[in-house]
């Protein structure tokens, strides 16, 4: 059995779109746990509403919490109460094809060791799609190595927690969840998964739509929720994975530097944790990183001049090239 988790929260004018689509799905082994993040409009009631009109083989179940804890504590909440073997995370403004639980199960019904499968992703905002990735090479199964390349240097493992089939008996031995009061949880989440999944599998089939809409978390830019990223990269440079050092250092310095350059003035202890950054790129013999970084730490010291981003986004075809 497969266990769809989709948190929700003042997602009124798109949940029916999502359920729907669970509900259409061509693989029925599947149960779909709905958690109510004491939503304040009638996101639930419409879901009740599908729920009770459906007429097939999917088990829907919804959990309400107490209070409001956010979607990390719901997507936990809803893992917590899976019964599947495998578990698959989906936003409630986002949907998926018709097929994706069943493209993305037969992968792991011809190879059970997979821990997990990554469809591709069609990104929707302002209506115009793009893809999230196009695979280059074979599609086969990865061991770890191969997995962190492709996460570290090809970029074709996203930093999402969605559209992602998850064998629930490796998340649990390996304790991965999403971590409870923050934003942008995805990240160090997806940091975690890296370290320890030895069979992995990415498909180039769409299998999942990620429609970027306004007022979402990953659209508007607070102080509280921005100062997230800067706790959440002090906690990855004090956790990296013993002999990928470099690595890791190297496979996080665009994404690092765009939102450092982005956010610096709005949440200046992004200082402090460029300083732990380039402390441990040093430490590591990360020399690129290290250059790099001590480059933008002078420049920042002057604000953030235009062209610096592109500047940056050259960094990061050549860090892929090499």
């Amino acid at each position: 059995m497969v266990s769809i988790i989709i948190p929700v929260y003042q997602v009124s004018e798109y949940v029916e779109r999502c359920l729907r689509s669970v509900m259409a799905q061509s693989y029925t082994d599947i149960e779909c746990i709905i958690v109510d993040d004491v939503t304040k409009d009638d996101s639930i009631v419409k879901c009740e509403e599908l729920i009770r009109a459906y007429d097939g083989p999917i088990l829907f179940r919804i959990i309400h919490h107490d209070q409001n804890r956010g979607l990390s504590a719901s997507r936990n909440t809803g893992t917590e109460a899976a019964k599947g073997a495998y578990l698959y995370y989906l936003d409630s403004d986002d949907y998926i094809s018709s097929n994706c639980i069943e493209r993305l199960a037969s992968v792991i019904c011809d190879d059970p060791t997979i821990e997990m499968v990554q469809g591709n992703s069609m990104m929707i905002c302002d209506g115009k799609e793009n893809l999230l990735y196009s695979l280059n090479h074979p599609i086969r199964t990865l061991d770890n190595g191969e997995t962190r390349k492709e996460f570290y240097v090809n970029r074709n493992i996203y930093i999402s927690v969605w559209n992602k089939l998850l064998k629930k008996s490796f998340m649990d031995e390996y304790h991965i969840c999403c971590r409870e009061g923050i934003v942008f949880e995805d990240l160090l989440w997806t940091f975690y998964l890296m370290k320890d999944l030895k069979r992995a599998y990415l498909s180039n089939e769409i299998t999942h739509y990620y429609c970027i809409r306004p007022g979402s978390i990953s659209t508007v830019a607070h102080p509280e929720s921005i100062s997230c990223y800067s706790a959440i990269f002090n906690e990855i440079f004090c956790h990296l994975t013993v002999g990928q050092e470099r690595g890791e250092l190297r496979g996080f310095l665009y994404y690092f530097i765009k939102r450092f350059v982005s956010y610096i003035k709005i949440v200046p202890a992004f200082k402090d944790t460029l300083i732990l950054y380039r402390t441990k790129a040093k430490q590591y013999h990360c020399w690129y990183a290290y250059v790099v970084l001590s480059v933008v730490g002078f420049v920042g010291r002057f604000g953030n001049p235009s062209g610096l981003l592109e500047w940056m986004n050259g960094i990061r075809w050549k860090l892929k090239k090499k």
